[in-house]
C-alpha cells in the first residue's frame, strides 16, 4: 500500500473514533460527604445540614437512610440536582463526560445537651451505593434569662374532641433587654403532634409584629400583636401570637415545654449608612413547663339520634330543594348548608332517616355524605326519592351538636319545604292494544292516546262477495286476450322473482317476531305508542306523563336527561300563570323525542 493510501486510511480511522467516542460518559464513582453549620450548637435552635451526592444517574432520585437517635428530630427541608458537563478533545479523541450532584438539606433540632451523633447516611440508586460517615455534635444548654417569660395559655376546664381551642403564645421580655434583642426563635412541641391535632391560623387585624417557631415541618411565621403590662412591678413587652387546635381522638397527651431562644446583643457597632448594628451576640433561652392534656369524647348519656360529631355552638341548618312537583319515584336534589362556631372540617352529615326523613316516605343514599367547606358553610348535595304520593312535605332536618361552653347537646332544624307529589302511572303489557284485540272487538283505553290521533279513527270493513262476478269465462280468446300491451313475459318473471324475494324477507321478519318474547314485544308495542303520544302531545303535562310510563316499562333510564325533562316539564304544567292549550316548545319536544328514543334503545 502507498504512503498516501496509508495516511487516508489513518484519517479514516481518526474520524471514525471521534464518531464513535461522542456521546459517551466516563463512568465516576459514587461518592458523598456531610456538611453542617457553623458551631456553637444549642438546645432548640436548627443546624443546618447538608449531604451531597456526587457519581449517581439524573433519575430516579437517590433515596437516603440515616440513624437518628431519639433525642433529635432531622427533617428534609429541599433536595436539588446539579448536572454539569464538560467535552474533552486529546490527539482527536473527544470525551464527553457529565457529572450529576444531588444535595440534600436537612434541619436536624436537638432536645436535650450533651453529645449527639447521626448517622451514618447510607445513599442508594437501584444498584449504585454509597455511605457518608457520621457527625457529631456536642449540644449546649443555653443561659436561662430573668427578663424573659415564655409560655403557653390554655382554656380551663375540660376539652373535648372536635372542639375549637385557643392556645395562645405569650413571650414577655423587660423593656430594658428588648433594646438589646437582636434575634429570636421560638420551639412549640405541641405544634409537632400532627398524628393528634389538626391547626387553624386566622389573620390578627392588631398585628404588629411576627413571631418565628420552628417545627418539622419548617419555620412557622404566626402574626402576633404587641401590648404593654407590668410583671414584678417591672415594665414588660408582651407578644401574643394564637393557633386554633382541634383535637381528633380523645385521650391524654403529654407535651414537652415551649421554649425560645433569643439572641441578645453584648456589643453595638454602626454600618455603611450609621445604623446601629449588633457586632457581637450571645443567645439566651427561656422555657415553659410541660403540660398534660386530656380531651373526652362528647358523653353518650343524653346523645341525640341527629348527632354526628359536631362540637362548637351557634350551629344552623338550612334545605333547599331544586324542585317541588313531582311524582312518586322522581329524585329531589337537596342542598343541605351547615353553618356555625365550629371546625367545619369534622362536621358530618346525620343520618337523614332518623333526623327528619321517614324511612316509609323518602329513599335516602346509604353510607356517609361528603361535604365541602367555603366561605364559612359546609355544603352537602344529596338525591332522595319521595316514595308515595301522600308526601306533601320535605320534614325539617334535625342537626344536633355538643356545646363544650354548655356542657350539654343542643339540636336545630331546618325550615320545611311544600311538595306537591302525583303518583307515577305504571304501564304493563295488560295495557298495550294489539291488533288481536281490536279483532276481538276488545275496548280500546284511550287514557294513553293523545287526542289527536284518536279523533277521525275508522274501522276497517269486513270482507265481502256483494256484487261480485262469480261466472266462469270459458272463450279462449277472452281468456288470451292481454288488456295491458306492456305486461309481457320477461316482466312476468321479473315480477315474480322480485315477489319472491320479498316473501322470503317477510318471512324472516315474520320468524323473528315470532321467537322474540312476546312480554319483551308486548313492551316494545307499548313503548312505541307512548313514543307516539309525545310526537303529537298538545301540552307539556302530556309529554310528562308519556315519559313516565315509558320509565315505568323500561331499564335503564338515561337518567340525566330524563330528570332534567321532567324537572321543565312539571314547572311548565304547574306554573301559575300555565295555559293548557299553550303549544309545546318545539325545542323541550325534540328533546323529550331524543329521550323517548334513548328509552326505545334499551329494547331492541
Amino acid at each position: 500500500m502507498s504512503r498516501a493510501g496509508g495516511n487516508v486510511w489513518t484519517m479514516r480511522l481518526r474520524w471514525l473514533s471521534i464518531v464513535l467516542l461522542i456521546g459517551t460518559t466516563s463512568a465516576a464513582a459514587q461518592e458523598a460527604q456531610v456538611r453542617v453549620s457553623a458551631h456553637p450548637y444549642y438546645i432548640g435552635v436548627p443546624i443546618d445540614v447538608q449531604v451531597i451526592a456526587d457519581g449517581f444517574e439524573r433519575t430516579p432520585e437517590p433515596a437516603i437512610d440515616v440513624d437518628l437517635p431519639d433525642a433529635a428530630t432531622l427533617k428534609l427541608a429541599s433536595v436539588s440536582p446539579n448536572i454539569s458537563s464538560s467535552i474533552q478533545i486529546i490527539n482527536g479523541h473527544m470525551t464527553r463526560t457529565e457529572r450529576v450532584r444531588f444535595v440534600y438539606r436537612y434541619r436536624l433540632l436537638a432536645e436535650r445537651p450533651g453529645p449527639l451523633e447521626i448517622g451514618p447516611f447510607l445513599i442508594t440508586q437501584d444498584a449504585r451505593s454509597t455511605q457518608a460517615d457520621a457527625v457529631r455534635f456536642e449540644i449546649q444548654a443555653v443561659p436561662t434569662s430573668g427578663e424573659q417569660r415564655f409560655f403557653l395559655v390554655l382554656p380551663e376546664g375540660p376539652l373535648w374532641v372536635g372542639q375549637r381551642v385557643t392556645v395562645t403564645l405569650e413571650w414577655w421580655l423587660s423593656e430594658s433587654f428588648a433594646q438589646r434583642l437582636a434575634g429570636r426563635r421560638a420551639r412549640v412541641p405541641l405544634f409537632d403532634r400532627v398524628d393528634r391535632f389538626t391547626f387553624e391560623d386566622k389573620p390578627m387585624p392588631d398585628a404588629k409584629s411576627t413571631l418565628t417557631v420552628d417545627t418539622v415541618a419548617g419555620a412557622l411565621e404566626l402574626a402576633a400583636s404587641v401590648r404593654k403590662a407590668e410583671w414584678r412591678e417591672e415594665p414588660y413587652l408582651v407578644v401574643s401570637a394564637q393557633r386554633t387546635l382541634i383535637a381528633l381522638k380523645s385521650g391524654v397527651v403529654e407535651i414537652e415545654p415551649a421554649s425560645i431562644v433569643t439572641e441578645e446583643a453584648t456589643r453595638w457597632s454602626n454600618d455603611f449608612f450609621g445604623n446601629r448594628v449588633p457586632a457581637g451576640v450571645r443567645r439566651v433561652r427561656v422555657a415553659d413547663e410541660a403540660r398534660t392534656l386530656v380531651f373526652k369524647s362528647p358523653p353518650a348519656e343524653g346523645r341525640p339520634p341527629s348527632f354526628s360529631g359536631a362540637v362548637g355552638k351557634g350551629f344552623a341548618i338550612e334545605v333547599s330543594a331544586d324542585r317541588s312537583v313531582v311524582q312518586t319515584g322522581d329524585p329531589i336534589r337537596l342542598t343541605i348548608d351547615v353553618r356555625g362556631d365550629a371546625a367545619l372540617q369534622t362536621v358530618s352529615l346525620p343520618q337523614l332517616n332518623v333526623s327528619g326523613l321517614d324511612v316509609d316516605d323518602f329513599k335516602v343514599p346509604d353510607g356517609p355524605v361528603a361535604g365541602i367547606v367555603a366561605d364559612g358553610v359546609k355544603r352537602f348535595d344529596v338525591n332522595v326519592r319521595v316514595n308515595n304520593d301522600q308526601v306533601t312535605e320535605i320534614p325539617p332536618i334535625a342537626l344536633s351538636w355538643f356545646d363544650p361552653d354548655l356542657g350539654r347537646y343542643e339540636t336545630t332544624q331546618s325550615r320545611p319545604i311544600a311538595v306537591s307529589v302525583g303518583a307515577a302511572t305504571v304501564v304493563s303489557a295488560a295495557d298495550v292494544v294489539t291488533s288481536e284485540d281490536v279483532a276481538n272487538g276488545a275496548a280500546i283505553d284511550t287514557r294513553t292516546a293523545d287526542a289527536s290521533r284518536t279523533a277521525g279513527r275508522r274501522a276497517t270493513p269486513a270482507f265481502t262477495l256483494s256484487g261480485a262476478e262469480l261466472s266462469i269465462e270459458m272463450r279462449p280468446a277472452a281468456l288470451l286476450q292481454n288488456p295491458h300491451p306492456w305486461f309481457t313475459w320477461p316482466a312476468t318473471l321479473l315480477a315474480l322473482y322480485f315477489a319472491g324475494l320479498s316473501t322470503l324477507a317477510l318471512a324472516i321478519v315474520a320468524r323473528r317476531r315470532a321467537l322474540l318474547d312476546p312480554q319483551v314485544r308486548a313492551r316494545r308495542e307499548t313503548l312505541e305508542t307512548e313514543r307516539r303520544t309525545v310526537a303529537h302531545a298538545v301540552n307539556v303535562a302530556d309529554i310528562a306523563r308519556a315519559l313516565r310510563r315509558m320509565a315505568a316499562a323500561s331499564s335503564p333510564v338515561p337518567r340525566d336527561a330524563y330528570d332534567a325533562l321532567l324537572v321543565e316539564c312539571d314547572n311548565l304544567a304547574y306554573a301559575p300563570s300555565a295555559a293548557n292549550d299553550a303549544p309545546v316548545d318545539v325545542g323541550l319536544r325534540e328533546r323529550a323525542l331524543a329521550v323517548a328514543d334513548a328509552i326505545l334503545e334499551t329494547t331492541r
